[in-house]
């Protein structure tokens, strides 16, 4: 039990590979190939509420997001090929940044779609409340 106990320490624990150090014959594992689908996804997100949305205002939150998104990508990408190994420390950081950008794709548009209705509604009760100033006017 305590070997095995040890040899995952040593699988989940272990160093990052040094800057220098290469990888003879490395080929894309399916982690990095999910981790790049998951980006394209966050992106397709921003950009269909970009397209729902061509304001000056919608175009701000799509460079905002979209920056943020490319920089996450390389900063992770780079990670990978420079200092990743195919160890628990490496996956257990790809899989959190991959939960994190995933509820950032889910919750991205339903925030956009959540403000539109509010829009609606407030649009909807200006007559109303037009109607009810006019009833509170004081008489001449």
């Amino acid at each position: 039990m305590s070997e095995f106990v040890s040899d995952f320490r040593r699988w989940f624990w272990a160093r990052p590979r040094a800057h220098g150090e290469t990888i003879e014959g490395r080929r894309v594992s399916n982690t990095e190939l999910l981790y790049d689908l998951i980006y394209v996804a966050v992106i397709a997100q921003s950009t269909m509420a970009l397209g729902n949305n061509l304001t000056v205002g919608g175009v701000l939150d799509f460079v905002v997001v979209f920056a943020l998104t490319w920089i996450g990508w390389v900063n992770g990408s780079l990670y990978l090929e420079l200092h990743g190994r195919e160890d628990g420390r490496t996956r257990s950081y790809v899989f959190l940044q991959m939960a994190i950008l995933c509820v950032l794709a889910v919750f991205y548009s339903t925030r956009r779609e959540r403000h539109r209705r509010a829009v609606r509604v407030r649009l909807r009760s200006v007559p109303a409340r037009r109607r009810l100033a006019l009833l509170h006017r004081p008489a001449r």
